[in-house]
């Protein structure tokens, strides 16, 4: 096992360029700034009501100029799910879709096949991204589902805990 001080020589060469910077483990709750050389996004420490809660983290923002809420961000989603009744509230139809060879399981290892994949532009404050949903036609208790091809393209950190999210600075 290593020791802490061989853990820090660790952190110091994958991530310092200064090899004289001196550092030590820092878990991401004590730290109450952000550091700019690293461009991180740092969370407050939760409180107590924070914990206690079990709700999913849900938006509402823009996607092809339609204000649309009860999207569910899921970082345990691989991939963006959008309804066929939400398909038809962007003036698409199933002849907009493309084809495709995902198949998607639910919680249940339940599987189904789509209807299709459609490129819609998502906008979340001045953060506008094109982005693939797969189009399912069952209904949710969600309007759309953003998994981590959203999370990850645009480069957002979210928290169920904190109920917010943070954007990475460009």
């Amino acid at each position: 096992m290593e020791s802490v001080n061989e853990q820090e020589d660790i952190h110091r060469e994958d991530f310092f360029d200064d090899p004289n910077y001196e550092s030590k483990i820092v878990w991401v709750n004590q730290i109450l700034r952000v550091i700019p050389k690293f461009n991180s996004a740092v969370f407050d420490s939760p409180k107590e009501e924070m914990k206690a809660h079990l709700k999913p983290l849900l938006l509402t923002l823009m996607i092809e100029g339609h204000e649309v809420n009860k999207v569910l961000v899921d970082g345990g989603a691989a991939i963006n799910i959008l309804s066929k009744t939400m398909l038809k509230r962007f003036g698409k139809t199933t002849a907009d879709l493309r084809p495709h060879n995902i198949l998607i399981l639910d919680y249940a290892g339940k599987s189904s096949q789509p209807e299709g994949m459609i490129l819609l532009d998502v906008q979340i404050g001045s953060v506008k991204r094109t982005t693939m949903f797969i189009v399912t036609p069952s209904k949710a208790n969600f309007n759309v589902l953003l998994g981590r091809e959203w999370i990850h393209g645009v480069g957002v950190v979210p928290s169920t805990v904190h109920q917010k999210m943070t954007f990475r600075c460009a």
